[in-house]
């Protein structure tokens, strides 16, 4: 676990710092279920990604709305006038695909995952699905120039 969430921390500010700008910083004390109103001081999107190799499980993205407008508009160089929901959500997915692949390759380039299409979730079935005590797995909250963000590996038991 210690490895995972080592290469979790390198692939989000990889990510965030190459190809949205952005500087990062990790709480190592926030975890999400305590925490839930960081993101629910606006719309918060969540995208979720399945991932098998030697060991599965799924991805999940949590990202308020504005601070990904904010990203849609770096990574696409729009005006934040012509951000549209689709845009919204092709950042979350292509965000969410870039952080998985590139936690996995930095844990360990040898080994093969693959990677299922990422999707969007509703906020709700986060909370009633994924935030329970009887998940193994491991979190990350990142504070950016923009806000909050959260990562978070849910492993399936083999």
């Amino acid at each position: 676990m210690k490895n995972l969430k080592a290469a979790m921390m390198a692939s989000i500010s990889e990510v965030l710092e190459t190809m949205f700008f952005m500087s990062v910083d990790f709480d190592m004390h926030k975890t999400i279920k305590k925490n839930i109103d960081i993101f629910q001081n606006g719309i918060t999107m969540v995208c979720r990604l399945d991932f098998a190799g030697p060991f599965s499980g799924c991805f999940l993205l949590i990202i308020p709305e504005k601070l990904l407008a904010d990203m849609s508009q770096n990574f696409m160089g729009m005006e934040q006038i012509k951000i549209k929901q689709q845009h919204l959500e092709g950042t979350i997915k292509e965000l969410t695909n870039m952080i998985a692949g590139n936690t996995f390759s930095t844990l360990n380039d040898q080994i093969e995952f693959t990677l299922s299409i990422p999707e969007l979730i509703d906020t709700r079935t986060l909370t009633s699905n994924y935030m329970g005590n009887h998940e193994k797995g491991v979190e990350i909250i990142t504070e950016t120039t923009g806000g909050f963000l959260a990562v978070k590996i849910i492993l399936h038991d083999t």
